[in-house]
């Protein structure tokens, strides 16, 4: 079964528009799509392929709220967001990702 993330990260399709901005031990981070979205929306992708927060090992759990902590920060910064919003659906793509999508007060 091939799965659209596990490819993107071993180099086989298409990479993100910039590149990947950020990457740990468990965390892939990159931009999406301009053209599709606002800017500013940026999607999380587990390194190793899970379908939710029920199969992540404690240190991909333990490692999520910290760099959610850091990415909203950042997001919040860069963008002059008021909010922050986050969404986790898997249907479309299974394998564990999240989108960050930054809201101004305007």
């Amino acid at each position: 079964m091939s799965c659209f993330i596990c490819e993107k990260h071993s180099g086989n399709t298409n990479q993100p528009p910039g590149g990947y901005i950020y990457e740990d031990e468990y965390w892939m981070v990159c931009h999406f799509p301009a053209q599709q979205s606002i800017l500013g929306r940026i999607v999380l992708e587990s390194k190793r392929h899970f379908l939710d927060f029920s199969q992540m090992t404690e240190e991909e759990a333990s490692s999520y709220g910290v760099l959610l902590k850091k990415l909203y920060s950042a997001i919040k910064e860069v963008t002059e967001a008021e909010r922050v919003y986050s969404l986790v659906t898997i249907d479309g793509v299974p394998h564990f990702h999240a989108h960050f999508i930054p809201r101004k007060s305007d």
